[in-house]
């Protein structure tokens, strides 16, 4: 909620509310919030609220991770189970994909959606959306994502309360649900809707099964996706992360080929899958190859941590200089520290990677990461947003 300076956060929220009596609203609408509140009279209604649309579905929005908006539906089922236990609990579904309301409904006969309520109505859709807003405001508690605006502002003008539905679940049932997800999954359930679906739910399947020691298993399940067409940019990244872990820097090689393959709507994308090819063909002594690599992923992305861990690579083994690569120089980095950022496990893992003829473990011949001066690190942050490779990269991603 925003207010202004010299205004208090909690009376504006208590006030808030009481604005929609002094809104007038055409006929139609008003009369089914007339309706609304006749029917919910009484009743003590518990909302799922469930978030696909364009996340799923977009070209653009559902080549992003949406791990705040997108909850998949397992936490909803398993929390469903436990909400019917009690014999007195009514559930009303909101989603945007109507499908999503449907699979829950069959559940129980005390699961119901909108229209079940108040019937099928012709609204313009900015009236269906208000209505449903107003509709799950009216609900005592709503269930749904960590962060969806319409699910909050239910909140705030209804004076209900809001949880996220997987943090409403015991650590046993949260468990309970993503091993549900990863068995969908790998039989690959046509509960899923499209490949935006399954994409949404990779970020789910990753930190689960990672956190049980499985990486493995999700490195299959994704490869197995992705070798049938998965096309999301962020998996690209993710499945060169697990064939580093599981000691398979060569199918990165794969991952590449896949990603030029396939329309790519974001640039991540393509750095990231450059870089884990230029690393590879570092460490097999392939300088002309590792180089075109190194050009096309600085392209993409100048300023990305890992890219600049490669480029470190690259000088090491001198592929990369002033005279055939771009001006770099490497009295602006210290002598000590790592070649790749070790704050996060993915870049860290990178620093067991050598170039060919070097020793990983003798990392004073290395150039590392990080460390700069603030003199040079300005230097180099001004050089790098204004500058792009010179034009002999672009044949290394149009061929």
């Amino acid at each position: 909620m925003t207010v202004l300076p010299w205004e208090n956060e909690a009376e504006v929220a208590a006030r808030l509310p009481q604005g929609l009596e002094h809104m007038r609203f055409s006929p139609p609408v008003a009369e089914t919030i007339r309706q609304i509140e006749e029917v919910f009279a009484g009743k003590r209604l518990i909302a799922y609220h469930i978030r696909r649309g364009d996340i799923i579905s977009d070209p653009i929005a559902s080549n992003k991770l949406w791990p705040n908006k997108f909850i998949p539906r397992e936490f909803y089922e398993v929390h469903l189970e436990r909400t019917l236990e009690d014999p007195a609990a009514q559930v009303l579904v909101f989603s945007d994909t109507p499908v999503e309301v449907e699979r829950l409904k069959a559940k129980s006969d005390r699961v119901q959606g909108i229209t079940d309520l108040l019937g099928e109505r012709d609204y313009t859709s900015g009236a269906r959306d208000f209505l449903e807003l107003y509709a799950m405001s009216r609900c005592k508690q709503i269930y749904g994502p960590p962060s969806s605006a319409f699910s909050q502002t239910a909140m705030t003008i209804g004076g209900c309360t809001l949880d996220a539905v997987q943090d409403a679940l015991s650590p046993e049932d949260q468990g309970y649900a993503m091993d549900l997800m990863t068995e969908r999954l790998e039989a690959r359930s046509d509960l899923f809707l499209n490949m935006g679906d399954v994409g949404q739910c990779l970020h789910f399947l990753n930190e689960h099964l990672a956190g049980k020691g499985e990486g493995d298993r999700a490195k299959r399940i994704i490869r197995a996706y992705m070798e049938d067409g998965l096309d999301k940019s962020f998996a690209y990244q993710l499945l060169c992360e697990l064939s580093v872990e599981a000691g398979e820097l060569e199918y990165c090689e794969r991952v590449r080929d896949l990603a030029y393959a396939r329309p790519v709507y974001v640039d991540d994308s393509m750095a990231y899958a450059n870089t884990y090819s230029a690393i590879y063909q570092l460490t097999q002594g392939n300088w002309a190859t590792a180089m075109a690599r190194l050009q096309a992923a600085i392209w993409f992305r100048p300023l990305e941590p890992m890219v600049h861990g490669a480029l470190n690579l690259g000088l090491t083994a001198g592929v990369v200089n002033p005279r055939d690569f771009y001006p770099f120089d490497t009295n602006l980095i210290r002598e000590k520290g790592a070649v790749f950022p070790p704050g996060k496990k993915a870049l860290g893992q990178l620093n067991a990677f050598a170039p060919k003829g070097h020793d990983p473990d003798d990392r004073s011949a290395f150039h590392p990461a990080g460390g700069r001066s603030r003199k040079s690190a300005r230097i180099a942050s001004g050089f790098s947003s204004i500058w792009r490779p010179p034009i002999t990269a672009l044949s290394s991603f149009i061929s």
